[in-house]
């Protein structure tokens, strides 16, 4: 049934301090918790009615998107997601994540009196060591050629300089990267899947 609303709440000076989307009835609904509707009904604004629910999502977050939210710095709206389905854009605050952490205590831990079988530690301390050893290859290439220890450290090549000087299919063009190797375009000749810029082994 396609019949959801697109609706906010307005501060006294009337500049909106929340936008939201639902039933007919949603926006005049008290909460436990999150953002309160208004005691005085005439400062909640039903902006667009009797839509369905892919295009209530639409206005919802281009309506965030304009008036920008207080919590990101971005406007004056009290919403902490960026609207639409989910939670995209939502930031925990200190106070959230203080009552998530006491609320996975103890029994209520999903994992709570269970252990790891020797298969699931296997497979955990193979992964450890693979991102390990990634992670020290990556480190130990790049030092490997970097300073003194790069074997051309202090010399130079003028019959290379010289040569790509005189080389034609070289001027004129610029170092792009497909995420795995560099390759020289000219910029009206760039192959699909290559941005600008030289990829560098960190």
């Amino acid at each position: 049934m396609d019949n959801f609303v697109v609706y906010a709440y307005s501060r006294p000076n009337n500049t909106f301090y929340y936008i939201g989307k639902g039933r007919p009835n949603r926006p005049f609904k008290k909460r436990k918790s999150g953002v309160k509707p208004p005691r005085d009904t005439q400062r909640i604004h039903i902006l667009h009615k009797n839509l369905n629910e892919d295009t209530a999502f639409y206005y919802e977050r281009n309506l965030i998107l304009f008036y920008g939210r207080k919590d990101l710095g971005t406007g004056l709206l009290q919403n902490r997601t960026d609207g639409g389905e989910g939670v995209s854009g939502w930031i925990p605050d200190d106070n959230w994540r203080k009552n998530k952490s006491k609320s996975m205590r103890g029994e209520n831990n999903p994992f709570y009196g269970l252990k790891h079988t020797e298969e699931s530690k296997k497979i955990i301390a193979d992964n450890t060591r693979e991102r390990l050893s990634d992670k020290r290859q990556n480190y130990f290439y790049g030092k490997r050629f970097t300073g003194k220890l790069n074997p051309m450290f202090g010399k130079n090549r003028p019959d290379l300089a010289e040569r790509n000087k005189n080389n034609d299919p070289i001027k004129g063009t610029k170092w792009y990267n497909n995420g795995s190797i560099n390759k020289r375009f000219k910029p009206t000749e760039v192959l699909e899947g290559f941005k600008l810029g030289r990829l560098k082994v960190h």
